[in-house]
């Protein structure tokens, strides 16, 4: 169908009448809202400005993840050079809770870093 922008626009022009979208990209990307997705309700009372409104969850999940191939994670990880705040990954099962604000600096090798601000 199109970016979120695009399908934004065509949403208040009236060119389409619905469109499924994550409740986090409605936040960050059209509301332009710093802070984690609010609750529906909360999210429809700025969408109400706009003249639009956000309708039935469909049930999926808007979370988000990093990824790479899982042999260059493996690869990574077996050499040592995989941190997270500088402790050693050394599962590639490793999850990060991702659920609360945080920061955090992930390296990657010797000259990859990443530092992740989860809002």
């Amino acid at each position: 169908m199109g970016g979120t922008a695009i399908l934004f626009q065509a949403l208040r022009a009236g060119a389409i009448d619905v469109y499924p979208e994550y409740t986090g990209t409605i936040a960050r990307e059209i509301l332009r809202m710093r802070r984690r997705a609010p609750e529906l309700a909360a999210l429809n009372v700025r969408l109400h400005k706009l003249g639009l409104e956000a309708g039935v969850p469909l049930g999926f999940d808007n979370t988000y993840a990093i990824g790479m191939r899982r042999s260059e994670a493996e690869r990574l990880i077996k050499q040592g050079g995989v941190e997270i705040d500088g402790q050693r990954v050394e599962d590639v099962k490793r999850e990060i809770d991702l659920s609360k604000p945080r920061e955090f600096l992930l390296r990657a090798g010797k000259k990859k870093f990443l530092r992740i601000v989860v809002e």
